[in-house]
Parts: C-alpha cells; structure tokens; sequence
C-alpha cells in the first residue's frame, strides 16, 4: 500500500506572489531568455530591467541574483560580470518514456511534456496529424504551477524553449545518448535493418574524448552524418556549426552511453554484476525480512555497504582519492569507497553498525541530491518501488512509508570545499538563513528590503569545518548575531529573535563529477596534465614565491600546476638537508640506528594547503610569523606512499598510539619517542613533519578538536594539543592542513 500523502500536500505548496523580488527575477529570465545564447552583461541586463519596471536601482543586481542559482549563472573576466539565464527545471523521466505512469504531485516536480516539442517542435507523431501521449500542453494544472514555482510561467513559448535548449540547462531527458549497440560487435541491428534507431550513431570514445584510432576507427566520427544531424536538430542542438562547436556542446552537457535504468527487479552493484532478489542482499545481514512491509522488488535499493565496519565507522565521508582513481590506504582507508561525490543510504530505524546501511540505486540517490540541494525542500517523495512512495524528511533525516518501520536515511559526501581547497571533487556547501517572509537568502544575498548578511556563505563553511558543533558570533548592519551550528539558528544577541539556518550542498550532476575526476588525476601519476581547479587561496603572493628552493618543480610553470606536482627524491649524503635531518635524527636515537636513506616529499597540493594555512593563521592572531615546528611521526611501511601522497588523516589515529590527548595525529619532539611507534622489526620509518602547533592547550582522550580558549566563550578554540604545557613532547593535531610531511627517514635497528 502506497505511502499516504495528505490532501494538504498535495499542491505545490505556497503560491508565489509576484512581490517585487519575484518581478525582477521574471524580467530578468525573460530578458535573458529572449537574448541571444541566454547571456548579457550586468550592465545592459541592470538597464533593460531598470526600463522595463520604470525605477532605478540603488545597488548592483548581482547579489541578488546569486541568491537564485536555479535561475541564473554568473560568470566574470576580471572587471565585467555576465549573466546567463539557465533552469533546473527537469522532464519526467517516467512520463517521457513511457515505461509507467507518473503519480505526479507532490511526488513528481518535473514537466510532463514532449521532449521533441518542447526543444525543437519536430514530433513526428504530431505532424502526422495524431495527438501525443507525451502531451504538448504545457498549460495542465502540473506543467503550469512547475513553471510558475521556477519563475518561467510568463515566457513565450520561443524563449522557454531557447531556455531548454540552453546547455546549462539540458537534463538527461533533454540530452542525446549514444546506441550502446553500435560501440559493440556487429552494431546496431535497426541500422541493418533500416530503420531509425533514437540514438546517435556516433564513437562513444570520440565524444569524450578518449578514442586512440583516430581516422583508423571503425565507428563513426562524422558529427555531421545524416543520421546524427536529424538526431541533434530534434533535440535542438544546432547542425549548423562546425563539427568542433557541436562535439564541445555534446561533451558539455554531458552526451553519454544509453543506459537502461528503469525499476526491472535486479539491480546493478558498484562492481557490475547483476542481483535478481534485493531483498537476499539484505538478510546476509541478518536484516529483519519484514522491514519493508514484505516487499520483495526494492527497485530503489542497490547494494549494501559492505566495507569492514572497524574501517569505516567513523566516517561519513566518500573518498577523494579513491574518486581520483587510487586510494594509498586501499582497505584500511576510513573513507567510503563510492564512485560519486555524493551517495544516499537507508537502513532500519535502530540500526547500529556499518554494515546495516543499504544504497539507494543511483537514479533514486540523485533524485534525493537534486531535492537535498534545493534549500527550499524540506520533505521531498520519491518513488521507492512500483508500489510505495518513500517520504524523506531531511530535517530528522528519515524515510517513511505506510505500513513499514521507519528507515533511517544518511548522506555520504566528499570533503567539503572549505578543507580540500584546490580540489575539484570536494564538495562545495552554501548557508542560507530565513527572513521574515520565510525566504531563504543565501549569506552574502540580500532580500526584497535590501538587509544583507556581511558575512558570506564561504567564510561560514571554513569556521563550522573548525567546530561543527560550535558557535560563532558575527555583526552585520548594526547587529549582533550568534551562529549555532548544533540548532542552525542564528540569535539576535540584543533582541533574542532566531532566525533557520540551513546547509545545502551544490549540485553536481554526473557527467560533471566524471568531468572532475578526469582533472582531478592523481597526483602521483607523472603523466598528468595541469588541469586542477584553482581556488584562490589565502596568499598574499604569487603561490610560486612559497615553494622551496630545492625543490624539482619547474618555476617556468603556472600556478595552477603546482597541485600536480609529486615527486619523492633521495637526498644525497653530502648534501645540507641530508646532513640537517640526520644530525635532528640522531640528537636522541643512538648510534645502533642506521639510516639507509632519507627522501624528501615533494607534494604540490599538501604544501599548498600548508602554507595557506599558515598565512590564515598569521592574520587571525595578526602576527608576522608564527611557530612552525620540525616534529617527528613513527610510521607503518604500507602507509609511506599513502601520507606522502594524501596526508596525515586523523581517522587512523589509536592504532598504536591510543588517544591519550585526543583522537588527532599525534607528532612527537624526539625521534626516539616516534620510534617506538615504527614497525617491529629491524626495517623502521619515520616521518619528518613541519607542524602549526599555534595556541595548544592539554589534550585529553575525549577531543575530538581542541578545546574552547575559554569554557564560558565557545566561539574560539585552541589550534592543537599537547601532552605538557610546560614542556610539550607530544603534539596532537585535528586538521590535514597544519602539518607537512616533509621526509621519511629509512633506518634499521642494530643488534635487534
């Protein structure tokens, strides 16, 4: 039996106003809808919208329509802004295809209109003088309230359709695939037969990129083939271009191989193979066979999460370096192995381990993000099965159906932005907070009476990754407010009111992660090319002026290939470095230690981050130059390639050391003190770490992050811990980015 959805939920939920803020943004998408390529500068757009509503402007429209992502891409080169109108605005896919019929709403929030009159007026079935099952009405009750919910209710029919047409704005509905039968054997069969096959006959390597045959290939390369041309031009992808225009759009808005992914009773796991009963997966856990009211098709479900709890059980977090194509701690990483940014998981309410939680199928789990990173949704349904309609609230983080226990619900994600600051794959978060018409402004928006929160959406992700369960206290036009991350509220600190916070995730579609996993390559890999992304990062100077000197990276280079830079390179015995290290080594190891070799770590990404780091600590205790320690860490061999590459991860921490001080990565003043924390055996390692050890206070077995400054001011913490005040042996540390390992030392133990 169907989830039951209250009568009261069953519209669109509140209706729009055309208040003021609500004028602009229509004037502007049908402005922008109307121009050519959907795209204008902030200036010409400010004039035409300042015309047509018959008032002047008193601040640049930018902010505000930042506030509307959904709606509108801003992009700049350096002294002029331009936007460019898109929509998220999708066509139903159950509707589209024909493969079932759509509940519609609320569970359904895309169109129910034909993709090929909606994009380019050419369906056939219509011009044969017969009606469309798809329907072309784009004025039904469903149709009328999407567009009106997303600002496109008073477009002319042309401009909706440039809109659609747009590649910021193509859906999987709306983008062509590629016949997976003719990349494989003898090909196509309708090709043999003659008859029109509804996908491009096209190299699937060709379109992104990765053929190796070139003119010698055996598929089609020709972009411009009757066949394709026909295709492209149904789907509003303009044929009269150069093949090199068509292929950048095909690649941009993600061209793939068609994929059949509809509710069938097996479902494809994260290695390929084919299970028939879902349900079985979930009793090799000793899950209860009633857990969803006796279902045996779970058409959402996908596979278990299988990984060793004692690995994974204290991390929320998708691994970036697994994404990158290789993870150095393999099946000791405390990180998720998915192959997304972001994965969705349930399991029964009361569920205890790792092992209990069940992915949602990747349709399901990107139906969840596209809802998750809409700020306006609170509750979203989705299509759970052929039978049951699953309600996930977001605030409790919760499924329910009726006549089934409640389902916990849990998001994986990537690490945010704020952390992993010149990586593509992090996950970039943004905070909105409520006014008083219940309209969520994102920080740094303004709403319709021109308030603006100084504070920016940036700024208060990087201080809640310092303390998630923090406060933080802000002032803004005369005003002072406390932030409270545990309640996502933020208090009026005269007047006590308190305002809904919340924190949402940006969306990603699939064929950009692949985009990034591709720029994103391993850092190891010398063949890579320097296409990481750049995030300006708190540097006074040209980030070439913070390498070292005798480091092998090319200072011809751009800034943006640093990140790319690795190299472990054998310092030789009469070198100074060499001598440095062994002379800091031996001033507590005795002489039976031998060292074998030392290497420096040359790692672009790691520095960068380090030394970022360093100039934010500078400005926030307004000083020239701060402590920066040479500490020493006893390692395992199989983890030397994964900290040179990845970095300390304090999740490991406890395996040897304990958590005497805290659960951080402990670092230790004397060699011989880290030595105790080496292998068994004669063979040893021991890394040479720069360390920001900034304030420290005395650790203690239950931080999980340094302590408050002042226990009756939670707003700042310490920056480490450590083991004595007085005179601090060991340094425990909670962030990646305040240590450096800057070489392993290889020696042997004598006599053992």
């Amino acid at each position: 039996m169907a989830y039951y959805i209250p009568p009261s939920q069953l519209n669109r939920g509140p209706a729009i106003t055309d208040n003021a803020d609500v004028q602009i943004i229509k004037q502007c998408v049908r402005y922008l809808s109307a121009s050519n390529g959907n795209t204008e500068s902030e200036q010409n757009l400010q004039a035409a919208i300042e015309q047509c509503l018959g008032r002047k402007f008193s601040a640049s429209l930018i902010p505000f329509l930042k506030s509307y992502p959904k709606n509108f891409e801003i992009e700049t080169d350096g002294r002029n802004s331009f936007i460019s109108a898109l929509t998220k605005l999708e066509l139903c896919p159950t509707h589209c295809s024909g493969r079932g019929t759509c509940r519609g709403s609320p569970i359904c929030d895309k169109l129910h209109i034909c993709k090929f009159y909606l994009l380019s007026n050419s369906c056939h079935v219509a011009k044969a003088g017969k009606l469309c099952a798809f329907g072309h009405d784009l004025t039904t009750a469903h149709n009328k309230a999407l567009l009106r919910d997303n600002f496109m209710d008073e477009l002319r029919l042309e401009d909706l359709r440039n809109l659609f047409r747009s590649i910021k704005s193509r859906c999987p509905m709306t983008t062509p695939q590629i016949c997976k039968f003719y990349n494989v054997g003898k090909g196509c069969s309708k090709d043999m037969r003659g008859q029109p096959c509804p996908f491009l006959h096209l190299c699937r390597f060709y379109i992104s990129g990765t053929c190796k045959f070139g003119k010698g290939c055996r598929r089609s390369h020709d972009l411009l083939n009757q066949q394709v041309k026909v295709l492209l031009e149904k789907y509003g992808i303009s044929t009269r271009r150069s093949p090199k225009e068509v292929l950048a759009d095909l690649q941009e808005c993600g061209v793939s191989q068609f994929e059949d992914d509809s509710d069938s009773g097996s479902v494809q796991s994260a290695t390929g193979r084919q299970t028939t009963s879902r349900f079985q997966n979930m009793k090799r856990f000793n899950s209860n066979p009633n857990l969803l009211g006796g279902m045996t098709n779970l058409s959402l479900a996908g596979e278990i999460d299988t990984a060793d709890p004692s690995t994974q059980s204290m991390s929320m977090e998708i691994c970036i370096y697994h994404l990158r194509g290789k993870c150095g701690f393999g099946k000791n990483c405390r990180r998720h192995h998915k192959d997304s940014m972001y994965h969705w998981q349930f399991r029964q309410q009361g569920g205890t381990s790792d092992e209990s939680w069940t992915d949602f199928r990747p349709s399901a789990s990107f139906d969840l993000e596209l809802n998750f990173s809409d700020v306006e949704k609170e509750i979203c349904y989705i299509q759970f099965s052929k039978q049951h309609v699953l309600q996930v609230d977001f605030g409790k983080m919760i499924g329910e159906m009726k006549g089934s226990p409640t389902l916990d619900v849990r998001r994986l994600t990537t690490e945010s932005s704020a952390v992993q600051k010149f990586q593509p794959l992090a996950t970039k978060w943004r905070w909105y907070w409520k006014d008083q018409t219940n309209k969520w402004i994102i920080y740094g928006g303004q709403n319709e009476t021109g308030y603006k929160a100084m504070i920016d959406s940036e700024s208060l992700e990087q201080h809640y990754q310092e303390n998630p369960i923090g406060q933080m206290k802000f002032a803004t036009m005369g005003h002072e407010y406390i932030m409270d991350y545990q309640k996502m509220v933020q208090k009026n600190v005269v007047h006590k009111t308190e305002r809904k916070v919340r924190r949402r995730p940006t969306l990603v579609q699939a064929a950009e992660i692949e985009k990034r996993k591709k720029k994103s390559a391993d850092t190891g890999n010398t063949k890579t090319t320097a296409t990481s992304l750049v995030v300006h990062a708190p540097l006074d100077n040209n980030p070439l002026s913070y390498i070292p000197l005798h480091w092998s990276f090319d200072r011809q280079k751009s800034p943006a290939e640093i990140s790319d830079h690795f190299h472990m390179a054998a310092c030789s015995k009469k070198s100074d470095e060499y001598k440095k290290m062994k002379k800091f080594f031996y001033a507590t190891m005795p002489s039976t230690a031998e060292i074998v070799q030392i290497k420096r770590i040359e790692n672009g990404e790691l520095w960068i981050n380090f030394v970022s780091k360093r100039e934010k600590m500078k400005r926030k205790k307004k000083e020239e130059d701060i402590a920066e320690l040479e500490l020493f860490h006893g390692t395992n061999e199989k983890f030397i390639n994964a900290i040179s590459k990845q970095g300390f991860d304090f999740r490991f921490s406890g395996s040897k050391t304990g958590n005497k001080y805290g659960k951080g990565s402990y670092f230790a003043k004397y060699a011989k003190t880290a030595d105790s924390y080496t292998d068994f055996g004669v063979k040893k390692h021991m890394f040479v770490v720069r360390v920001l050890p900034g304030d420290y206070a005395p650790g203690s077995s239950s931080f999980v992050r340094p302590p408050p400054r002042n226990p009756s001011d939670p707003f700042e913490l310490y920056d480490s811990c450590v083991d004595n005040l007085q005179n601090p042996i060991i340094y425990v540390i909670f962030t990646f980015d305040q240590v450096y390992p800057e070489y392993i030392i290889e020696y042997r133990k004598l006599g053992i």
